[in-house]
């Protein structure tokens, strides 16, 4: 679990978690990318997303979203119906 977390960035789907993290019946975990994967299949326009470190420091824009999503505690997105 922790290498598909590292290495796809995306919480994983597996035996002991058979659900993808947005229909579990328990709290719902997530990666920064995890919520943008989200946010496309929803056809939701992410107008803005900042990223804040553990120390509540917002992460740089111009960093990739892999950058946010290793040293990313929380995120805020901005979002808004495609289409309006």
């Amino acid at each position: 679990m922790r290498q598909q977390l590292l290495f796809r960035g995306r919480m994983p789907v597996t035996a002991n978690l058979p659900d993808a993290w947005f229909d579990s019946p328990n709290g719902h975990l997530c990666t920064i990318k995890d919520f943008a994967e989200l946010c496309r299949l929803l056809d939701a326009r992410v107008e803005r997303k900042v990223a804040f470190n553990v120390s509540g420091q917002q992460l740089g824009t111009w960093l990739p979203m892999t950058a946010h999503n290793v040293m990313g505690e929380r995120a805020v997105f901005l979002l808004s119906r495609n289409g309006r």
